[in-house]
């Protein structure tokens, strides 16, 4: 991980816990108990590159409930708007807002989530480790 992307993840995560009385940026962060960073898991169609994004208040701290999909199951994905999950044969279909047909949307081969979540898994220990002292 570069430096720059570094201090863009760590400024992000600032800006989320940071508490309001703080007298300067970072002040406090390693004090938390548990750090949160907005947004959660966004899920790309690699053939025809559509994107869902996570909705408002669905973090990447939960983002193991994503193992729930191989189940049948429905993560918290988020509001405003609030994206849309179905399940059909041998797949999650997943759309940015359950409001709108017209919305972007992606399926996912149910036998594929165990895969994509262990990437996930790999990507943040990756992150985790690869910070620069």
């Amino acid at each position: 991980m570069s430096r720059e992307a570094f201090d863009a993840a760590l400024a992000a995560i600032d800006e989320y816990n940071r508490d309001e009385d703080a007298p300067q940026p970072y002040a406090g962060l390693v004090e938390q108990e548990c750090l949160i960073m907005a947004g959660g898991l966004r899920v790309r169609d690699t053939a025809t590159g559509v994107q869902v994004e996570p909705g408002c208040c669905a973090g990447l701290e939960d983002w193991r409930q994503w193992r729930w999909v191989g189940d049948g199951e429905r993560p918290w994905l988020g509001h405003s708007p609030e994206p849309g999950l179905e399940f059909r044969e041998g797949v999650a279909w997943l759309s940015q807002d359950a409001e709108r047909a017209d919305a972007p949307a992606c399926e996912i081969p149910l036998a594929d989530v165990a895969g994509h979540l262990e990437e996930v898994g790999r990507d943040l220990a990756e992150f985790r480790i690869s910070a620069p002292l």
